[in-house]
């Protein structure tokens, strides 16, 4: 009795799941799906006995064809996920330069705050019961909750170590974060790793070096003045490896909670955190003003959609395959360094930004391949 209730809700969350954001590109994606899956079905008739062979290599095909759909999905949710990141980190770092009493603790704990209204109003106007689909699945409930709270801390991190090192610098090693999920998915989840995927990870990560040129090895190129400290290096270091984490958990979450819940829940850490520790701050809540506080509320804001697009990315896609994707959000950072903060863009910039592409367009083209 107790299986055919968690079917039942697990069906259920994935109704509700269809009428969210996605809801034109999932239909027709869904649908799609549902006719392969429909051919799958013919197994189960005498016609299958007869023609084992054929349907079983027909069989495979569709699989192949499902995988590709998931990986190329992934990608475009993923894109267009790390460019709402990269404004939300424009928006934190012209917070940090022209807001410098604003503490960093004190843009945490509001957007915790907004993260959470935001998801509360939109749970209950499409009425889904978050207690209900928590308390389906009591395991996954908890790596729910543990997952934001490193994607929420993640984030923290990030932005405290932008007082100690250039942004740039640690955006770049933030964007390192595909490794560790790489090594997690290869002995963890045992994800096939092609020698394609190598080159594609390495090629990036030597076009974010180019990008960013640190001072240590680039010390007359550096866009940014300042020096990157040991402690800055390890706030970003230690941002990449929780992000990972949290990636790697939320592929055993999978589609069993709706996307708004994992908002909820990255509100709530924002908020716990931000909150014990901002009290003990210099400036807490006192240095901000109308100005500070609507560009926190319109950084909340693209965070939030961010946040969607990138939980269902990493729902829908393999994070081995489409998390390089990520690596866009450095040529981002580039444009608005040129465009925004009139930073100059030479010859490394440029092929670093190549490189990026190319590997990322090649890897998008090679998925049919790996897939197999």
């Amino acid at each position: 009795m107790l299986d055919e209730e968690e079917s039942k809700q697990a069906y259920d969350n994935k109704i509700q799941r269809r009428s969210s954001v996605f809801t034109v590109v999932n239909d027709l994606y869904f649908y799609d799906l549902k006719m392969d899956y429909n051919y799958k079905n013919l197994t189960h008739c005498d016609f299958f006995n007869n023609n084992k062979s054929k349907l079983l290599n027909g069989i495979n095909n569709f699989e192949e064809k499902i995988n590709i759909k998931n990986n190329l999905l992934g990608i475009f949710y993923l894109f267009i996920s790390v460019f709402l990141f990269s404004v939300a980190h424009l928006i934190s770092k012209f917070l940090i330069i022209y807001f410098p009493k604003v503490e960093n603790l004190a843009n945490n704990f509001i957007r915790g705050v907004i993260l959470i209204l935001i998801s509360h109003i939109l749970l209950r106007k499409r009425k889904i019961n978050m207690l209900k689909q928590l308390k389906s699945n009591n395991y996954k409930s908890i790596i729910l909750v543990v997952r934001c709270f490193f994607g929420a801390i993640c984030n923290i991190t990030l932005f405290e170590s932008f007082k100690f090192m250039r942004i740039s610098s640690a955006f770049t090693i933030f964007c390192t974060y595909p490794i560790f999920v790489s090594i997690l998915s290869i002995f963890i989840l045992k994800s096939s790793f092609y020698f394609l995927d190598f080159m594609s990870y390495l090629a990036c990560i030597i076009a974010v070096f180019l990008i960013s040129k640190p001072v240590l090895f680039f010390p007359n190129k550096s866009n940014e003045t300042g020096s990157d400290t040991a402690y800055g290096v390890f706030l970003s270091i230690l941002s990449a490896l929780l992000n990972a984490i949290g990636v790697y958990l939320n592929k055993t979450i999978a589609f069993d909670f709706d996307n708004l819940i994992s908002t909820f829940f990255f509100g709530f850490w924002f908020i716990l955190s931000s909150g014990l520790l901002l009290p003990f701050t210099e400036y807490s809540l006192m240095t901000l003003d109308f100005a500070s506080f609507s560009l926190i509320t319109l950084s909340s804001l693209i965070f939030f959609l961010g946040v969607i697009l990138f939980v269902e990315a990493l729902n829908v896609g393999e994070p081995i395959k489409i998390l390089p994707v990520f690596y866009f959000g450095i040529i981002f950072s580039l444009i608005y360094n040129s465009v925004i903060f009139g930073k100059t863009t030479d010859f490394l910039d440029i092929l670093g930004s190549f490189i990026i592409i190319f590997f990322n367009v090649l890897g998008t083209f090679n998925l049919k391949s790996s897939s197999k």
